[in-house]
């Protein structure tokens, strides 16, 4: 999920203070590189990221490198994620034409998988960079059952790419496990909310 209890979101949802689990290098994979980067010309909002759009910015996405760490770092610190990400090898990043990452996200390995660690720098909100990210991911990974953690205040924006609610039984036992530690969290820093709990299937896949 976002910040893995939750979503590290910031035109798309919350960030819950220093609760995203650690990656583990030994568990992470090469992020697939076969895929080229999109336009550095302005990038259109896609239908799916109309409903926050007021204007797109330009740039593309692309795969984290290692020397983004700090920057990744950085964009989780200024959201109070943890920052600890680990890894760099599962992410994606808006990168402007000027080279400034402002976004970031990530599925987490495994079968199925778990979006996690989205994160939207606070001039780049409403202009599409969350929808682009999240779109990618979903193109990368698409073809297996995905799930999420998510405050329902965000549900709108994961139904436009897919996603669905579901019962707590229908995910993996650890993100049941967040979740309920999650609901704690959801109490205190964002009273009158609900956590839920997203599947995207596999059948849904492009």
């Amino acid at each position: 999920m976002d910040s893995r209890v939750f979503p590290g979101f910031t035109s798309c949802g919350f960030a819950a203070p220093f609760l995203h689990h650690n990656l583990h290098p030994g568990r992470s994979s090469p992020h697939p590189r076969s895929w080229g980067t999109d336009s550095t010309t302005p990038s259109r909002c896609s239908s799916t990221s109309r409903m926050h759009v007021a204007a797109c910015l330009p740039g593309h996405v692309r795969p984290a490198r290692k020397e983004d760490f700090w920057t990744l770092f950085d964009l989780a610190a200024k959201e109070k994620m943890n920052p600890l990400i680990g890894s760099t090898d599962n992410f994606v990043v808006f990168e402007l034409p000027d080279g400034s990452v402002i976004a970031c996200g990530q599925v987490r390995n495994g079968d199925p998988g778990e979006v996690s660690s989205i994160v939207v720098s606070r001039r780049a909100r409403r202009k599409g960079v969350g929808s682009k990210i999240l779109g990618k991911l979903v193109e990368l990974h698409g073809a297996k059952e995905l799930n999420l953690l998510t405050l329902d205040r965000t549900e709108k924006f994961y139904t436009s790419h897919g996603f669905e609610r579901c019962h707590q039984d229908r995910i993996p036992a650890v993100m049941r496990a967040e979740m309920f530690l999650g609901r704690f969290v959801a109490a205190t820093f964002a009273p009158g909310t609900e956590l839920i709990a997203m599947v995207r299937p596999a059948s849904k896949a492009d």
